[in-house]
């Protein structure tokens, strides 16, 4: 992989081979539009790969949430690399809709396509540094892990207002404990800091950042 980097560089790839360029490559395919509910389980074992035209998924592992995806994303594509037992599962968190391709025509498409095989690995190097980067996050002090994790999604899903930023409410306080490893009673303390400062705040069971003007949801 390093060495393709070196051959097309990093701004090329994300350019070139991200999930909005494949969603147009796939357009001469006809895909099953699908109404995801929350609570639905879709996995890397069907006959299809998804597209994600709105919602929100969490892709978990014995329960425990890893990576979070949302609309503009596939899901599924990495099955292509993996052997058949390592099954992926994504359990909807805020309901949508998707667009399910054959697998065996997006493979057979993206084979014909010259450099069809760099979205496959692309996609998988982003997914893993994603999973790198939320295993990092264990290690910091629970008030840094909740922070970055709040603002993570703030940033990823969140709506900006004047007051700040509106966290989708599936996000939780005992998302935020399997999320970030942590028991519930250490998310309610921590979260109880942050309302203190002024940070935070929690309204119809929302989540928001309290900021000026929707700045940065970083500052604190």
């Amino acid at each position: 992989m390093e060495q393709i980097l070196e051959l097309y560089g990093r701004d090329t790839l994300e350019d070139k081979f991200n999930d909005s360029n494949l969603f147009r490559q796939l357009s001469s395919l006809t895909p099953k539009k699908m109404e995801i509910k929350k609570r639905d389980v879709l996995t890397s074992s069907s006959d299809y790969i998804y597209y994600i035209v709105n919602g929100t998924l969490a892709q978990k592992k014995l329960g425990v949430p890893l990576a979070v995806i949302g609309g503009g994303s596939f899901i599924g594509l990495n099955s292509f690399l993996f052997q058949k037992n390592d099954v992926e599962k994504y359990e909807v968190l805020e309901a949508g809709t998707v667009l399910a391709f054959n697998k065996k025509d997006t493979l057979f498409l993206l084979l014909s396509l010259q450099e069809g095989w760099l979205y496959l690995l692309f996609r998988e190097k982003k997914q893993n540094e994603i999973l790198i980067e939320n295993q990092l996050l264990l290690y910091k002090s629970g008030q840094d892990r909740v922070k970055e994790t709040l603002c993570q999604l703030a940033e990823k899903f969140g709506t900006p207002v004047q007051e700040g930023w509106i966290i989708p409410r599936c996000f939780n306080k005992k998302f935020l404990a399997d999320y970030t490893n942590m028991t519930l009673n250490s998310i309610k303390r921590i979260t109880e800091i942050y309302i203190a400062k002024g940070w935070l705040t929690i309204e119809k069971y929302h989540f928001i950042i309290k900021t000026k003007g929707g700045d940065d949801p970083w500052e604190l």
